[in-house]
């Protein structure tokens, strides 16, 4: 497993205060057509809150034109 960090350019959506049956850890349907619509609106990621990682802040992007670097940081 690796360690990255990238960095990238871009307006996300920021979704971090939606419905909560975005967050489902076993269903990814509500989620999923989320993603469709806002991919569809021609938003360029979205900002979402971990479901596995209590706390912390997720990032998505709907295509890699965005990133400007990415390395890895740690390998373990």
């Amino acid at each position: 497993m690796s360690g990255l960090t990238c960095y990238f350019s871009g307006e996300l959506a920021d979704v971090t205060n939606y419905d909560q049956c975005i967050y489902n850890p076993s269903d990814y349907t509500d989620a999923q057509q989320l993603g469709r619509m806002l991919f569809k609106q021609k938003q360029q990621g979205l900002t979402y809150q971990s479901v596995r990682n209590i706390g912390a802040t997720c990032w998505a992007l709907f295509t890699p034109k965005h990133v400007i670097s990415i390395k890895q940081t740690s390998h373990f």
